[in-house]
């Protein structure tokens, strides 16, 4: 791919990716069977929006992964490793640290008033996973005073950028490991002709499903703990190396973009059937499943992923290949919006749980309050200051 070539498309499907997590929590109320580390549980709840959850799950932060590994050789191509590192850890590195310190103390909080008169909140068993939280059936002045609050810290929406930079790291111990050998080379050579095929999918998806066999769930696991998980890790690191791959190779781009509606096409049909392995595998209820399935369950969970993840490649390439202002804002702005959106879709919650409202008209108006209210505010105090550079760069330079 030639260096002054800019796919505004991937732009854009980066800030998909990162809004379509403010739908995820919005909509975490109302899952059936209920979430009960939620802060939030609505009585009216339904399947529906389980099915919602688990399809976008399938595809988001794998998509956002396999666009860090392309901007990332896109960067390193374009101004060197050293304005890499540089670069990501002004926008990946001091954000995490600063919204641990800053932002995760408002979160507990919420939890702890969220929790305050649920009993069975903050635990939840699914076959063998486990997650207890009931630490945070404590008052605020317990759980702060005590230290409380550091031994049970969790990441929140934060631990992407946490499992990102390790990622990263990885990356450039790699880098630095073979930059004076032709090893990477060697393998490019070795897996382009593969990864070109058209049918390179079904072995993607073998790959990934491989990674998800460990896993607790049919489907990825989402961390709990700030204690990293090597087996999700190397399943988002496929997502990534793969996207450091595509760079290089601008004839996938455009067979991608020629096959958008064929992935999109097979997505739609793959998606019953995924979430129908889904309700025979560990479930909240614990009911007996038959494991000789597994391994069906997540070869399809994992080509739907992988359907959605080209699909929307192809689609978003092909379709915002033209730079548009009003897209070029949104995209601007979704990190702000991804960073900031958990603290006000937990208070919004809170409030509207003792409203009776129907759960699509909540859904809604989480999601219209919020992108707003962070739309204004990153206008008015993000933008043009110096916690804009930080969070998008340079305006030259905001890859």
């Amino acid at each position: 791919m030639n260096s002054s070539d800019r796919i505004h498309g991937f732009d854009a499907l980066r800030a998909f990716a990162l809004l379509l997590g403010i739908l995820i929590h919005a909509a975490m109320p109302f899952l059936h069977p209920a979430v009960q580390i939620w802060p939030v549980v609505e009585s009216d709840r339904s399947v529906l929006y389980t099915v919602f959850v688990i399809g976008v799950h399938a595809f988001r932060l794998q998509t956002f992964f396999l666009l860090a590994g392309f901007f990332s050789a896109l960067l390193i191509h374009k101004r060197g490793i050293k304005s890499f590192l540089k670069n990501r850890l002004q926008r990946i590195v001091i954000p995490f640290a600063c919204c641990i310190v800053l932002i995760v103390p408002f979160l507990q909080m919420m939890m702890l008033a969220g929790y305050s008169g649920r009993a069975e909140a903050g635990f939840i068993q699914i076959d063998s996973l486990i997650v207890d939280n009931r630490a945070y059936h404590s008052t605020i002045s317990e759980f702060f005073l005590t230290g409380k609050f550091i031994s049970e810290i969790i990441f929140f929406h934060f631990w992407f950028l946490y499992y990102l930079i390790i990622v990263y790291v990885a990356f450039v111990l790699a880098y630095f490991a073979t930059a004076k050998s032709k090893i990477a080379f060697r393998m490019q050579l070795l897996l382009s002709p593969c990864l070109q095929s058209r049918f390179a999918i079904f072995g993607l998806a073998a790959v990934s499903m491989l990674t998800l066999f460990p896993m607790h769930l049919w489907q990825v696991d989402t961390p709990y703990t700030v204690l990293p998980d090597h087996w999700i890790l190397t399943y988002y690191s496929i997502f990534f190396l793969y996207g450091v791959w595509l760079y290089q190779s601008s004839k996938k781009i455009d067979q991608l973009k020629r096959t958008t509606w064929w992935h999109l096409g097979a997505a739609a049909i793959l998606l019953p059937i995924a979430i129908y392995f889904q309700t025979l595998g560990p479930n909240p209820e614990l009911r007996p499943y038959n494991e000789s399935l597994e391994l069906p369950a997540e070869y399809i969970y994992c080509l739907y992923s992988w359907c959605m993840v080209f699909g929307l490649l192809g689609g978003f390439a092909r379709w915002l290949e033209k730079p548009n202002r009003f897209v070029r804002q949104v995209s601007d702005e979704a990190y702000w919006q991804y960073i900031m959106h958990l603290p006000l879709i937990f208070g919004l919650q809170l409030i509207l749980i003792r409203i009776d409202l129907p759960g699509l008209v909540e859904v809604a108006l989480q999601a219209i309050y919020v992108f707003f209210v962070l739309h204004f505010s990153y206008l008015l105090f993000v933008k043009n200051t110096w916690l804009g550079r930080v969070l998008n760069g340079p305006k030259k330079m905001s890859l």
